[in-house]
């Protein structure tokens, strides 16, 4: 079962593509029935259902970069046998908004051994 995080996030993914599928008939609308005298109000309904889903889309970033989001850690093999700790972490920066990854490899065993 999916945890309440879980479900805001496909809640909030529903509600975007629902604004996308909108915006879609709208323009489907728009060409089929085109007036060039009625273009403002077209741009103003587009640009409506642009900055609603743009709100939503806000909304699960500012969620996001606050959500704790667990380091991935794994033991890979290099091609000679020796063993590592491949680390993944979201970079984040000093108003707590994640811009990328720090990939971090350690020598699992120290100095190059290799597992027995």
């Amino acid at each position: 079962m999916a945890s309440k995080s879980d479900r805001f996030y496909y809640q909030n993914f529903i509600e975007a593509a629902e604004y996308s599928c909108k915006a879609a008939e709208y323009l489907s609308q728009c060409v089929k029935d085109y007036h060039p005298e009625n273009i403002r109000e077209m741009l103003d309904t587009m640009h409506e259902f642009e900055h609603q889903a743009d709100g939503i889309r806000h909304e699960m970033s500012v969620t996001l970069a606050k959500a704790f989001v667990t380091p991935i850690d794994r033991e890979v093999v290099a091609t000679n046998g020796q063993f590592y700790t491949l680390r993944i972490a979201p970079y984040r920066t000093t108003e707590n908004s994640i811009k990328g990854l720090v990939i971090t490899i350690i020598d699992s065993l120290g100095a190059g051994a290799k597992k027995e």
